[in-house]
């Protein structure tokens, strides 16, 4: 399964390499198959945006992050959304690339974007810790523990309950 992880260079670039060496651990752990790609490998001298391309046309899963630095205008995160949306026109149905929007703040997605169910990832969300947040990833890609709960509310789930709950 490949991952493709636009994370925008703000301050979540930690909470980026965390996924991508616990995606790692499980793979050591034969508990899964995951090649997680993150532009922080690219090699001096390499065209990264090239190398952002092909990664982009072997995606399964895009986690796209969502915060202040990521929908800049002039962030580079549109046109990787841009590009992977393309990459899905020349694919079959079954084989699209699947967006995962992960609400790090406030900020407003793209509007390309705002369409897929995302999960919330907040610093505000102090109850569920990084394992919890993982696993609904993992729930997201189909590579869940078996019998494990969804363990973090969705957007929608989260605005349920303020309906109905107050």
């Amino acid at each position: 399964m490949y991952i493709f992880i636009s994370y925008g260079h703000g301050k979540y670039v930690d909470l980026a390499k965390k996924m991508r060496a616990r995606f790692e651990e499980m793979n050591k752990n034969g508990e899964g198959d995951f090649e997680v790609f993150l532009d922080d490998r690219i090699e001096l001298g390499d065209k990264w945006k090239i190398k952002i391309q092909n990664a982009l046309k072997k995606t399964d899963y895009f986690l796209y992050f969502i915060c202040e630095h990521s929908v800049r205008d002039e962030s580079f995160c549109h046109n990787e959304v841009d590009y992977a949306e393309e990459v899905n026109k020349l694919r079959d149905e079954d084989k699209q690339i699947k967006f995962i929007p992960i609400r790090l703040d406030e900020s407003i997605p793209p509007i390309s974007v705002v369409v897929y169910q995302s999960v919330m990832w907040t610093e505000e969300d102090k109850e569920a810790t990084f394992d919890d947040k993982f696993n609904k990833i993992l729930h997201a890609l189909g590579a869940a523990p078996k019998g494990e709960p969804e363990p973090v509310k969705t957007q929608h789930e989260i605005i349920w309950d303020y309906i109905t709950k107050g």
